[in-house]
Order: C-alpha cells, then sequence, then structure tokens
C-alpha cells in the first residue's frame, strides 16, 4: 500500500521584505508537525516565505552570495529562468527560520537609519 505523498509546500511572500523592484527571490522553509506521533510524510506542513529584495548587498557583502549569483548569471540557459530571478527558482536558504532572516535584512533595510554625525 502506498505512504500519502507530502502536500506541496504553501508559499507565502514576505509582507515587510517582498519589496517592488527588487531582483532577487530567497525562500526560507518552514517544516511543521502536524500529527504525532508521526509515521508518514504527509504529517508535515511546509510553508515557505518569499522574499525580494536587492541582490546588491548580498553580492557585495558576501562572498558565498556574489559567487552564487555571477554562476548564476553564467550558467543560465536562454529559454531557463535564473536562479534567484523569480518565486519559482528562488534561492532556497537553510538553517535560518523567517524571523531571523527578517531581523537581518533589517540591517539593510532599517527604516531609521540617518546620516552620521563624524564630530562625535
Amino acid at each position: 500500500m502506498a505512504q500519502p505523498k507530502t502536500p506541496p509546500p504553501l508559499t507565502k511572500q514576505s509582507k515587510d521584505f517582498y519589496l517592488p523592484g527588487a531582483d532577487l527571490y530567497l525562500k526560507v522553509r518552514f517544516q511543521s508537525i502536524l500529527c504525532f506521533p508521526c509515521s508518514y510524510d504527509s504529517c508535515f506542513q511546509i510553508s515557505d516565505t518569499v522574499f525580494r529584495v536587492h541582490s546588491y548587498f548580498f553580492a557585495r557583502d558576501s562572498k558565498m552570495f556574489e559567487k552564487q549569483l555571477e554562476a548564476a548569471r553564467n550558467n543560465c540557459e536562454t529559454n531557463q529562468a535564473r536562479k534567484g530571478s523569480n518565486e519559482d527558482v528562488a534561492i532556497a536558504l537553510n538553517g535560518c527560520t523567517v524571523e531571523q532572516f527578517e531581523k537581518f535584512l533589517w540591517v539593510f533595510y532599517n527604516p531609521y537609519v540617518g546620516p552620521l554625525n563624524r564630530t562625535t
């Protein structure tokens, strides 16, 4: 007897970091247990949160992202979407939660940053 299949991930856009005009799509995956004890894959619900951000910050401040984005540009076939260029091919981020990634993005998109006063 075949075991039930895992349902496809639920996808939602980040409320604060799905920015119009941004060129990089990243997703953070969250997996929750729907029943316990769990004996089948279908006991898990997977949800993806997609972030649309500016690749500039990631290429500028991370050698890993700089290499990954450059490889995506160089390895992209003409009829294939470049990795990270839309929601369907968003780059998956592992090892963090949505909340952790939002706190990280706040560093780049902090609305309270103003000009630095160099005299103090």
